[in-house]
C-alpha cells in the first residue's frame, strides 16, 4: 500500500464527489439518515468552498482520490450549546468534518492515516484542540473517534436548516495531552522554503519526542499559498514567539532547531527564551557568500584530479567514491540553482528580501550569549551563508557543550544534500547526548 496524504486542490473535485457518493450510499443502505439531506450536503458547492479555503486533505493510492477528510479552524456556532455533557476546555480548537472513504478501501487504514495528517496540520498551526461530531447511527465513526482517543462529551444540535436529523454525538481531543508533555522540538524553516527542510529528520526525531512542531512561519508553506506577501518581521516574530510558549506551557522541556533563516530566529529566540538544546543549520546571521563559486570551483578541481588518479592507478572503489562525490555536489548545485529559479526571480522577491534583512538585523541586535548546549554545521560549499557567521554563533556560545561541525562537500541545502548522513548522524548524536 502507497498511500499518501496531500492538500487537496480543485482538480480533486470529481475524485471528492465519487468518495462521497460511496459515503452517502452506505449510510442510505445502514438506513441511517446523515448525508441523506434533501440539500444533497455534502455536495460539489460544499467542497469548492472547502477547497478555496485549504481545507482539505485527501488521501491517493497512486493517482486515484481514495479518502477525504476537511480540517477547518472555524469555530462551529452550534459547539457553543452542548447538552449532556461539556467540552474538555475552552481553547481555541480546530474541527474534523466530512470524513470519507472509497468503497474498496473500506478497514485498510485509509481513514488513520487522514486522521493522523489531521493531527499534524493542527498541530502546525500551533493548535492543540480538535472537536468532531457524528450521527449516533454511524457506530463506525464513533468506534474510530474512540480509538483516536477522542473523548465523548455530549449531544450538539446542526443548525443547518435542511437536515433530516441535527441530533450530533459530541467528541473532543486534546493532542498533547499530560501524559505526553515531556520533550517537545521546535523546527523553524528558511527564508522561502518551508517545512519540508527537515523531512529527512522526522522520522528519528518522532522516536525522541513526544512533539516534533515544525513551525510555518508568515507567507510561507502551502497553508499560506506560498503568499510571500504576508510574510513580514513583526508577523514573523510575534508568530514564533506565540508558537514557543505554546509549547512552553505543555512542555517541560524544549529543544529548538532553525535552518538557514530559521537558524538566525532560533539564535535569537535564545536570547530572550529558555530553553534546552540549540541546533542550527547553516543559520543565516550573516549572509551572501562572496567565496562561494571559489571554493566550490576548488572543490571540484580536487576531486576531480583525485578521481583521475584513482582512474589511473584502476582503483575501482576510490573511483566510484569520487564520482558519487561530485555527483552529489553537481545535483546540489542544480537543486540550489532551481530554488533561485523557482522562488528569488520573482515579483515578490524584493519585498520579501527586505523582510528578511530586517529579520536578521533584528536577531543580531541583542545576540551577545548563547547559554544553551548548542550544535552548529554549516557546509564548505554554502552558496548563501558565509562560515563567519557559524564562528561568530561559536565564539559568543557560553556553553561547555558547544560543538561547530563543517562539512565537506555540503552546500546550503544541508539536510536536503544528497549526502545529508553526516549531518543527521551528528544531529541526533548531539540530541541523545
Amino acid at each position: 500500500m502507497n498511500y499518501r496524504v496531500r492538500k487537496g486542490q480543485i482538480e480533486d473535485l470529481p475524485g471528492i464527489i465519487d468518495v462521497i457518493k460511496d459515503a452517502k450510499e452506505l449510510f442510505r443502505s445502514s438506513g441511517s439518515t446523515q448525508w441523506q439531506d434533501t440539500d444533497g450536503y455534502p455536495n460539489n458547492q460544499t467542497f469548492i468552498k472547502d477547497l478555496a479555503e485549504n481545507e482539505v486533505l485527501v488521501c491517493t493510492d497512486e493517482d486515484k482520490i481514495i479518502g477525504v477528510l476537511v480540517v477547518s479552524f472555524q469555530e462551529e456556532e452550534c459547539y457553543k450549546d452542548i447538552v449532556q455533557g461539556q467540552w474538555l476546555n475552552d481553547n481555541h480548537y480546530a474541527v474534523i468534518h466530512r470524513l470519507a472513504v472509497k468503497k474498496e478501501y473500506y478497514r485498510q487504514g485509509v481513514a488513520k492515516k487522514l486522521l493522523d495528517q489531521a493531527e499534524y496540520v493542527v498541530l502546525e498551526k500551533g493548535i492543540f484542540d480538535i472537536k468532531a461530531d457524528t450521527h449516533e447511527q454511524n457506530i463506525s465513526m464513533q468506534h474510530l473517534l474512540e480509538s483516536y482517543d477522542y473523548t465523548y462529551v455530549g449531544v450538539i444540535y446542526l443548525l443547518r436548516p435542511d437536515v433530516l436529523e441535527k441530533k450530533r454525538l459530541a467528541y473532543h481531543k486534546i493532542i498533547a495531552h499530560k501524559r505526553n508533555m515531556e520533550k517537545a522540538i521546535l523546527l523553524i524553516h528558511g527564508f522561502l522554503s518551508d517545512m519540508t527542510d527537515f523531512d529527512v529528520l522526522i522520522p528519528h526525531l518522532e522516536t525522541r519526542y513526544d512533539l516534533v512542531h515544525r513551525i510555518v512561519l508568515p507567507g510561507h508553506g502551502p497553508e499560506n499559498d506560498y503568499n510571500y506577501d504576508k510574510f513580514n518581521k513583526e508577523d514573523t516574530f510575534k508568530h514564533l514567539t506565540k508558537t514557543f510558549d505554546d509549547l512552553h506551557r505543555r512542555y517541560k522541556e524544549i529543544d529548538v532547531m532553525g535552518f538557514s533563516m530559521g537558524g538566525a530566529l532560533a539564535s535569537c529566540l535564545s536570547s530572550f527564551r529558555n530553553f534546552n538544546k540549540l541546533i542550527l543549520l547553516a543559520p543565516a546571521n550573516k549572509y551572501f557568500n562572496p567565496k562561494a563559486l571559489i571554493t566550490t570551483t576548488e572543490f571540484s578541481a580536487r576531486n576531480f584530479s583525485s578521481l583521475e588518479k584513482a582512474i589511473l592507478k584502476k582503483e575501482p572503489k576510490e573511483q566510484e567514491a569520487y564520482k558519487n562525490l561530485l555527483k552529489a555536489v553537481a545535483s546540489d548545485s542544480t537543486t540550489g540553482f532551481g530554488f533561485v529559479l523557482r522562488k528569488y526571480l520573482r515579483s515578490y522577491i524584493w519585498k520579501a528580501y527586505k523582510e528578511f534583512k530586517d529579520i536578521v538585523l533584528n536577531c543580531n541586535k541583542d545576540l551577545v550569549e548563547i547559554k544553551n548546549p548548542v550544535l552548529i554545521c554549516w557546509g564548505k560549499l554554502d552558496q548563501l551563508v558565509p562560515k563567519q557567521s557559524v564562528e561568530f554563533l561559536y565564539s559568543i556560545c557560553t556553553n561547555p557543550n558547544r560543538q561547530l561541525k563543517i562539512y565537506e562537500g555540503i552546500t546550503h541545502l544541508m539536510l536536503m544534500s544528497q549526502n545529508y548522513e553526516p549531518i543527521l548522524q551528528d544531529i541526533l548524536e548531539f540530541i541523545d547526548s
